[in-house]
């Protein structure tokens, strides 16, 4: 089954999803400070004023699926150009969590960051009680850096912001040899499938 993503700017009907998902309760337990309910407009708005960046301070993308389909959206940002630390955030929609596409688009975003924003470090944060996320951080090569108390409420509990910092040219390393494994693998299997037509072939001969 083909689990691959891709990156694209976004169309108008992302953002119906974006403004749907954004006041998705799951969705916002899992991505916001609060889960109270934002006006669509200012959710428009504010997906927009994020995704007409594409230079030196950042981008945003919506996350295409497998299908076609639009399953999320990523974006990276730095305040000015002497910056050397950019902040990368995204979210997955509801039903297309637990597939992989969050740390197949992150890995994507890091590699567009790095050759286009001369990075040092990038960082992400995650809430403690989301361990998903914090997984997904860890797994990428992320490395907990800092913790801010008590940044968000859940059922009258205090949790912490996690951030999480990592070397760009370290993350670019391991995207590099990801990608190399990948395609081995992927020549592998050609040369087996191949192998076993042939045989096939012969079998019927």
């Amino acid at each position: 089954m083909d689990t691959s993503v891709t990156l694209r700017a976004a169309e108008e009907p992302d953002y119906q999803l974006f403004e749907e998902w954004w006041n998705d309760f799951e969705m916002a337990d899992e991505y916001r400070a609060t889960t109270e309910w934002t006006p669509t407009k200012k959710v428009r708005d504010m997906f927009l004023e994020w995704d007409q960046r594409d230079d030196e301070l950042g981008f945003g993308r919506t996350i295409v699926g497998p299908r076609g389909n639009c399953v999320g959206h990523v974006m990276v940002w730095r305040n000015s150009a002497q910056e050397t630390d950019a902040r990368i955030s995204l979210f997955i929609g509801p039903y297309y969590q637990s597939h992989g596409y969050g740390s197949q688009a992150m890995r994507m975003a890091i590699a567009k960051a790095v050759n286009s924003m001369r990075l040092d470090t990038i960082t992400a944060r995650a809430w403690s009680f989301n361990l998903r996320a914090r997984h997904m951080c860890e797994s990428l090569g992320f490395k907990e850096s800092d913790r801010r108390k008590g940044m968000v409420e859940r059922d009258g509990k205090q949790f912490d912001a996690v951030i999480y910092t990592a070397d760009a040219a370290m993350l670019m390393d391991r995207v590099n040899e990801e990608a190399r494994q990948r395609e081995e693998g992927e020549a592998l299997e050609a040369q087996r499938f191949a192998a076993l037509q042939s045989g096939l072939g012969a079998s019927n001969a």
